[in-house]
C-alpha cells in the first residue's frame, strides 16, 4: 500500500526539522567547545530545594557546622499558613480521633465535617488513599498508617 503523496510530503518536512534541530544543538556544542565555554553546570540544573535542605543549609552557612533535621526549628507541618491542614495530616488526625481502622471515603468526610481540611476535588478519598499507600510504600514502618483490611487504615502505633 503506497502512502499518498501529502502524507510523505509531511513525513520529509517532520525529518527536516528534527534534522535541523539535532544540527543546532551539535554546532551549539562545538561552538561552545571551541570557544572554550563551559557548559550549563549541574547546579544551575537542580531540582528546587525542599524545606529541610534549605534549613540545613541556612544552618551550615552560620557556622560552617552541619545539624541534622531533628536539630532544626521547622514550620509545623500540620497546619498550612491559612490555618488548615494537608489531606494526610487531616486524616492522620481522624484516624487518631477515631481509634479504629477506617476507609478513605469516612476519614475524607469526617475531616471535611470538622473542618480540617477542605478540597475541591472530584474525588478526595481517592487522593488520599493514593497518598496513604505512597507514605507506606516510601517510610515504610515509619509512616502514620497501616493497612489494616482491604481499603481500611489505622494509625501506626
Amino acid at each position: 500500500m503506497k502512502k499518498s503523496t501529502k502524507t510523505a510530503k509531511k513525513e520529509t518536512k517532520k525529518s527536516a526539522k528534527t534534522n535541523e534541530t539535532l544540527e543546532k544543538n551539535y554546532m551549539s556544542t562545538v561552538k561552545r567547545v571551541a570557544l572554550n565555554e563551559k557548559a550549563p553546570s549541574k547546579k544551575s540544573m537542580r531540582l528546587p530545594r525542599t524545606k529541610t535542605q534549605k534549613a540545613t543549609d541556612a544552618a551550615k552557612k552560620d557556622d560552617g557546622v552541619a545539624r541534622t533535621a531533628e536539630d532544626l526549628v521547622i514550620i509545623d507541618k500540620d497546619t498550612k499558613a491559612d490555618g488548615k491542614m494537608s489531606g494526610l495530616d487531616a486524616a492522620a488526625k481522624v484516624l487518631t480521633e477515631a481509634g479504629e481502622p477506617l476507609n478513605t471515603r469516612t476519614m475524607v468526610e469526617r475531616a471535611i465535617e470538622k473542618g480540617y481540611w477542605t478540597t475541591n476535588g472530584k474525588t478526595p478519598a481517592a487522593t488520599i488513599y493514593a497518598a496513604i499507600i505512597r507514605e507506606i510504600a516510601v517510610k515504610g514502618s515509619a509512616s502514620r498508617f497501616t493497612k489494616a483490611d482491604r481499603g481500611m487504615f489505622k494509625i501506626n502505633q
